[in-house]
């Protein structure tokens, strides 16, 4: 039985993936609910357009849930049709590396894929494995200022 996944989890391994340069996502600050209050998160709006596509493929499935003030988080899973396209794409050296490159990201030195959970007074999410290693990521929750500059154009 897959384990369901909240978005929270996967936004923040999409902005570290981005900032380790695994993904070509961009990503910028956002209010989400996370951790049942709102936050400026760093978002890539390429890795939620990616995971609606891949939902409307049936490669992944998508569960709202709904928290104790009666607001919704989705949960993602990947799907039997998903299952079936990664056992092909890993028949390739491609596909091969580009897992490694993603196991990297939510792995443990053992090979195990860790359980997450969210560090609200740290401000980051927490990796873990059942032989004790562990994995912070903060990007998701250090929003950057970007400086700059405009001008007026005359019509």
């Amino acid at each position: 039985m897959e384990k369901w996944v909240k978005e929270p989890y996967i936004l923040a391994i999409a902005c570290a993936g981005a900032v380790e340069g695994v993904f070509s996502y961009d990503y910028a600050p956002n209010v989400r609910l996370v951790g049942g209050a709102y936050r400026f998160v760093n978002v890539s709006q390429e890795c939620i357009q990616d995971l609606r596509s891949l939902a409307s493929r049936g490669l992944i499935e998508i569960l709202s849930l709904a928290t104790e003030r009666h607001l919704f988080i989705r949960a993602y899973r990947i799907a039997e049709e998903g299952k079936k396209l990664v056992d092909e794409l890993l028949q390739g050296d491609e596909g091969s590396r580009l897992l490694e490159e993603v196991r990297k990201l939510v792995c443990c030195e053992h090979g195990l894929v860790m359980d997450a959970c969210l560090d609200e007074e740290e401000g980051k999410v927490v990796l873990r494995c059942g032989k004790g290693c562990v994995r912070e990521i903060d990007d998701l929750f250090k929003t950057e200022d970007v400086s700059y500059s405009s001008t007026p154009v005359v019509f």
